[in-house]
């Protein structure tokens, strides 16, 4: 050490590890899927940001992720994606939020290697704005919002919200299509009907049902009545 602090302080910057093209921050590594390695990896001194944890969850929503062709890759993609789709809200799972920012890196360049994913309008197209509860495949009775706007710039889209008591969350655009598939599957009407008889809201416009025969049916005469049921 010198008798200057401060020329030591500059020396010290001027290190590697503290430059902004140091390893600290460029370091990737993907390990050979021969090493039974997480193949995202790298050091750990600096943590993932929130920001690569949202760019990540987007990627996942529209890159297809069948592409990928090893095996290694295959199975670690699938884990995190179930992650991030396991309750059916925009979130990011735990394995992605503890990566630190080279792993985190890695995995977006891995994502973005993929083609995008063509996503099925047919379900799309069948399912009308409204409310429908579906049968998940664990059983549980699953609680959506169609919203379907025909003005402004969202006009001729679909978009899919997950009913919370009465707070409705995004869901990522995969699983919307996956839900409007699900809705289609067991019967439009029949979620609909679902949904007013386990809430006593009407599926199509949210008002309370207060008549009797209403009730009974799941949905208001007039809403029957428009779409022909």
């Amino acid at each position: 050490m010198s008798d200057n602090p401060f020329r030591d302080r500059l020396a010290e910057l001027a290190a590697p590890a503290y430059r902004l093209d140091g390893p600290k921050f460029t370091e990737r590594v993907l390990v050979p899927t021969s090493a039974g390695r997480d193949p995202f990896t790298g050091p750990a001194e600096r943590m993932s940001t929130p920001g690569q944890h949202k760019y990540i969850a987007d990627l996942f929503n529209v890159r297809d992720l069948s592409a990928e062709q090893r095996p290694h890759y295959v199975a670690r993609l699938r884990e995190l994606s179930h992650q991030l789709d396991a309750d059916s809200r925009d979130r990011v799972g735990t394995d992605i939020e503890g990566m630190t920012f080279a792993q985190a890196s890695a995995l977006i360049d891995t994502l973005k290697a993929l083609p995008y994913r063509k996503v099925a309008t047919a379900a799309q197209a069948d399912v009308p704005a409204g409310r429908y509860a579906y049968i998940a495949e664990d059983g549980r009775t699953v609680f959506v919002k169609v919203d379907r706007p025909t003005e402004g710039q969202w006009a001729g889209r679909t978009f899919v919200k997950l009913q919370l008591s009465d707070s409705y969350e995004r869901m990522p655009r995969v699983i919307q299509q996956a839900v409007l598939r699900r809705i289609t599957d067991q019967g439009i009407k029949e979620c609909a009907v679902r949904y007013g008889h386990e809430l006593g809201v009407c599926g199509v416009c949210g008002r309370s049902l207060t008549n009797e025969a209403s009730r009974e049916a799941g949905i208001g005469p007039k809403c029957a009545a428009g779409f022909g049921w």
